[in-house]
């Protein structure tokens, strides 16, 4: 029973250091880059993007015939779509390869803090058997 009891001791001081201000801002910062490039990147570059893919897809033989097919079944609205969904299918991953190596690296940082601090003592639970 005492190695639950370490166990639950080691839960509880893991999610006590998940919730210190310090632990938090190192977590957070990856994600506020990532937000802060997909902001402004897609701000600056998405009508371009879209524009230059749009025109190659209309240019390539197999998306132009895909495209044909659509407006014969009377689905051609979807053309407009087709770019800005295959701009976001590659961006998506690229951004979370990002948010990855940022977490990656900011790993180190939170490992000399839990060192740096010592955990509170584990004081012993009072088992229901001691009571009676």
């Amino acid at each position: 029973m005492n190695s639950v009891n370490s166990v639950m001791g080691a839960f509880w001081r893991a999610a006590a250091y998940c919730l210190h201000p310090r632990v938090m801002l190192v977590s957070l910062v990856p994600v506020l880059l990532a937000g802060a490039a997909v902001l402004g990147f897609g701000g600056w570059l998405w009508t371009p993007a879209v524009d230059t893919l749009r025109q190659a897809l209309e240019a390539w033989w197999p998306s132009a015939a895909a495209f044909d097919w659509l407006g014969s079944v009377g689905a051609g609205g979807l053309r407009a779509l087709v770019a800005p969904l295959l701009i976001i299918a590659v961006a998506v991953p690229l951004l979370e390869m990002g948010m990855l190596s940022g977490a990656m690296g900011a790993a180190p940082a939170l490992l000399l803090f839990v060192n740096a601090t010592p955990p509170p003592p584990l004081t012993p639970i009072p088992s229901a058997e001691a009571g009676r």
